[in-house]
Order: C-alpha cells, then sequence, then structure tokens
C-alpha cells in the first residue's frame, strides 16, 4: 500500500526530528556535568552531541533508513559507554535510559527490524549488567545484585514486547484508515462523475427528429429511457399524456381523465 508506506515515512521523520532535538536538549545537563565534574566522558559526549547536530542538519541529504539507524546506534552506543564507565558507581538510572531504547527502534526502524535491534542490544547490555552486579557478590549483598540484574533483564524484555506491540496496532488503524480514506475517495468519484453526467444531461441532448432516440456518446443513439437511466440511475416508466390518450382513445380517454382526477383529489383530501 503506496500511501500507508509514504504515512509511515513521514510519521518516522517527524518523531526523528523530535527525538534528535530532545536527546540534544536533554544532553547538555549531563554535558555540563561532565565538563565540570567528571571529565572522563566529556569527549565522548562532545562527540555524540556533534553527532546529533550533524544527523539533524545532514537529515535531508540521506536516505531515511541510514539516518534513522544512525541515530539508534549513536544513542545505543552512548547509552552502553555510560553503563559500562558507571557501573562501580551503582547508577540504576542508567539502566531507565536504556528503557527507552525498544521504543525508539520501533518508532525509527518498524517493528520487524525494530525487534532485531532490542533483541541485538539485550546481549551487551546484559553482559555488562551481569558483569557488574557479578563483581558485588564479595561485598556479601549477592541477592539484591542478582534481584536488580533480573529485575531489568524482565523490564527490558517487558517494554519489548509491549512497544512492538504498540507499533504493531498503530500500524493497523493507519492501515485501516488509509483503506476507509481510499473508499471514502471512491464514493467521492462517483458522486462527481454522476454529477457530471446529470449537468450533462440537464444541459444537451442530441436526439433524432424522426425517431427521437437520443444520442450517448458510449452507446450511439438509444432510447431516450435507456439514456436517462444511464446517466442518472432512474427508471422510466411509461403512460399516455391526456392528449395521447384523447387521439389514440376518444371513447373512453374522458371517462379515464375523471377517474384519475377523482383518485388524485381523494388522496391529496387523506
Amino acid at each position: 500500500m503506496p500511501e500507508a508506506n509514504e504515512l509511515f515515512q513521514l510519521k518516522r521523520l517527524i518523531f526523528f526530528k523530535r527525538a534528535a532535538g530532545a536527546l540534544f536538549v536533554l544532553s547538555l545537563p549531563f554535558y555540563i556535568y561532565n565538563f565540570l565534574y567528571d571529565q572522563t566522558l566529556f569527549g565522548f559526549m562532545t562527540l555524540f552531541l556533534m553527532g546529533l547536530v550533524m544527523l539533524y542538519l545532514r537529515h535531508s541529504r540521506m536516505p531515511g533508513k541510514v539516518c534513522y539507524r544512525s541515530l539508534c546506534a549513536l544513542l545505543s552506543g552512548m547509552i552502553l559507554l555510560l553503563l559500562y564507565h558507571q557501573a562501580d558507581r551503582g547508577m540504576e538510572l542508567n539502566y531507565v535510559f536504556t528503557l527507552i531504547l525498544p521504543l525508539m527502534y520501533y518508532k525509527l526502524l518498524g517493528k520487524n527490524e525494530g525487534l532485531i535491534w532490542s533483541l541485538l542490544y539485550l546481549i551487551p547490555v546484559s553482559a555488562v549488567n551481569v558483569g557488574t552486579h557479578l563483581s558485588y557478590i564479595g561485598d556479601g549483598v549477592p541477592l539484591r545484585t542478582v534481584a536488580l540484574a533480573m529485575i531489568f533483564l524482565l523490564s527490558y524484555l517487558a517494554v519489548t514486547v509491549i512497544s512492538y506491540q504498540i507499533e504493531a496496532a498503530f500500524k493497523a488503524v493507519y492501515e485501516e484508515l488509509i483503506s476507509i480514506n481510499s473508499q471514502l475517495r471512491e464514493k467521492h468519484e462517483q458522486l462527481l462523475q454522476a454529477q457530471r453526467e446529470i449537468r450533462t444531461l440537464q444541459s444537451f441532448m442530441s436526439m433524432c427528429m424522426h425517431c427521437k432516440r437520443v444520442k450517448d456518446e458510449q452507446s450511439g443513439y438509444v432510447d431516450v429511457s435507456t439514456y436517462i437511466h444511464t446517466h442518472t440511475d432512474t427508471d422510466v416508466s411509461h403512460c399516455l399524456c391526456p392528449d395521447c390518450l384523447r387521439e389514440l382513445y376518444p371513447d373512453i380517454a374522458e371517462s379515464v381523465l375523471r377517474n384519475s382526477e377523482s383518485e388524485r383529489s381523494s388522496g391529496q383530501s387523506h
């Protein structure tokens, strides 16, 4: 469905612009913090912000998929670096940042490729997570550390599954709306065509002087009733006007006309 694909691409482009802008704004406090207090990651944060700016400014010159994958890879690498660098400080907040990645993958890459990215990213994150908490076993608090590791892994998998279902539901709704819109367009075109045919019927008809048939552009000369039915979907019934009735059936014409008039008058009184 080409129209659906165009809408999906537009949705991803809008999400990309907003996500890149929001990430830049949200990263500035961390950038300032690293500059003032912990310059270990200052260079990486600088590269991250420069990458965001470059992708935002040059996205119109890059293929959509390449641009979106670059943003996902940039953000994934930065969060993984934060997890690894600050693992010994117990900064569980960084794991919360990781939970936004499945939603980012699905919105930018679609549900199928997004699922692949989410599952692949779970491998290095799990390695950092498990390695970090295993280092605490010698400190006498293994249960807490193991519980934190399991909670994070289960939370990540839950977010991955829920985000997948949400993206699939959005896609189904988009396709249904586009299908309904297409049907409405077809109905609208049919109404316009009928309107044009009615105007044609009202404006001008070519009628044979001898047989009184009407010229139809598609079927040649046809009966007036056939022409009217074709162009207006109106069925034509046949009768005799008073003059023709008197001419063809002079003996009974007046009686039939009086009966018809009386029936019409009684019907109007009711």
